[in-house]
C-alpha cells in the first residue's frame, strides 16, 4: 500500500510539473511573438525612414516635416551635468539612494542568530540637460524626449556611473544600543547611471520643427527651417547598437525565446510521460497488492 501511495504521489508531482512546464512554454512563446512583432515593426520603421548622410544634410528636408528618420551621432551638450560619484560629464544622470539596515534573525531551522540585510528606497532622481546629437558635419540635432516613456527610452543607453556605500556614522554608545536591540543602520547606498558626453547612439524617430525662441544656447548649431523654426528629433528608439544590427538583435532575441519555449515544451512532454508511467505503475502496484500477486 505504501508503494501505491508513493507512486501516486510521484505521478501527481510529475503531472503538476508538466503542467507548469507547458504554461511556461506558452508564456515564452508569447514573449517570443511580441519580440518578433517588435522586430518586424522596427524593420518597417527602418525601411520607411529617411537615412541621411549626415545631420547637416537634414536641412534639405526642412520643408517635408514631420518625417521619420534614423541616424547615428554622439551625445553633445554645452551645459553638462557633473556626476557626483564618477565626476564624469553627462547629459543625463539617474541617481538612487537606498537606506541599508540589518536585523538580527535566527536561521530558518531556528539555529544561530545572524544579521540579515535589508534596503529601502530613500531617493530616486533624474537630472537632465538640453542635449543633442552631433556627427562632425557642423550641425547638431536636439533631442526632445517625451514626458511619458522617457525612462524606457533611456533604459538601454545609460551606463553605470558609480556605486558607493556611505557608512553610517554612529557613536560608540549608539552602536552598543543597536547591538542590544538587534537592529542597526549600515549606511546609505548611492548609485548612478549616466549618459556620458561622446556616447554614440542610434536614434529612430520623427523629425519635427519647433519655435527656437527661449531655447538654450546649447542649440546654436541646430538646423532651422526657412521660417526660423528649429529642427528637433522626437525619438521612439535610442540604442547603443549600430543601425545595421538593430533588427538582427531583435530577431535574435525572438529566436532565443522560441528556443527556450521549445525546451520548456519538451520538458513538459517528458514530465507528462513520466507521470503517465508512474500512474501505470501505481495501477499495477494496486492490482498486485489487491490480488496478492498475479
Amino acid at each position: 500500500m505504501a508503494a501505491v501511495v508513493t507512486t501516486g504521489a510521484v505521478a501527481g508531482t510529475l503531472l503538476g510539473l508538466g503542467g507548469l512546464a507547458f504554461l511556461g512554454a506558452c508564456g515564452l512563446r508569447q514573449v517570443a511573438a511580441n519580440r518578433r512583432a517588435r522586430a518586424r515593426s522596427l524593420q518597417r520603421d527602418l525601411d520607411e525612414a529617411l537615412h541621411p548622410d549626415s545631420i547637416a544634410s537634414l536641412s534639405a528636408h526642412a520643408r517635408q516635416l514631420p518625417r521619420r528618420v534614423v541616424l547615428q551621432g554622439r551625445v553633445h551638450t554645452a551645459s553638462p551635468i557633473v556626476a557626483a560619484l564618477s565626476g564624469r560629464e553627462a547629459a543625463v544622470v539617474q541617481a538612487v539612494e537606498l537606506l541599508v539596515t540589518e536585523k538580527r534573525q535566527r536561521t530558518e531551522d531556528g539555529g544561530e542568530l545572524r544579521w540579515v540585510r535589508r534596503t529601502s528606497l530613500l531617493m530616486e532622481e533624474t537630472r537632465s540637460t538640453a542635449w543633442s546629437l552631433v556627427d562632425g558635419s557642423g550641425a547638431e540635432l536636439p533631442i526632445e524626449l517625451p514626458q511619458r516613456g522617457r525612462k524606457g527610452l533611456l533604459e538601454g543607453v545609460l551606463e553605470n556611473g558609480g556605486d558607493r556605500l556611505m557608512p553610517n556614522r554612529e557613536s560608540r554608545w549608539g552602536r552598543v544600543a543597536e547591538e542590544l536591540l538587534g537592529d542597526r543602520t549600515v549606511g546609505v547606498q548611492k548609485s548612478e547611471e549616466i549618459l556620458p558626453l561622446g556616447t554614440v547612439l542610434t536614434a529612430v524617430g520623427e523629425l519635427r520643427s519647433m519655435i527656437a525662441s527661449g531655447r538654450p544656447d546649447a542649440f546654436e548649431d541646430a538646423l532651422r527651417t526657412p521660417g526660423g523654426r528649429m529642427l528637433v528629433l522626437c525619438p521612439s528608439l535610442l540604442s547603443r547598437t549600430p543601425i545595421h544590427a538593430l533588427v538582427n538583435d531583435a530577431e535574435s532575441d525572438a529566436v532565443e525565446m522560441e528556443a527556450r519555449a521549445k525546451l520548456a515544451q519538451r520538458a513538459g512532454y517528458a514530465l507528462l510521460i513520466g507521470a503517465t508511467l508512474a500512474g501505470v505503475a501505481c495501477v499495477f502496484a494496486a492490482c498486485w497488492g489487491g490480488s496478492g500477486g498475479w
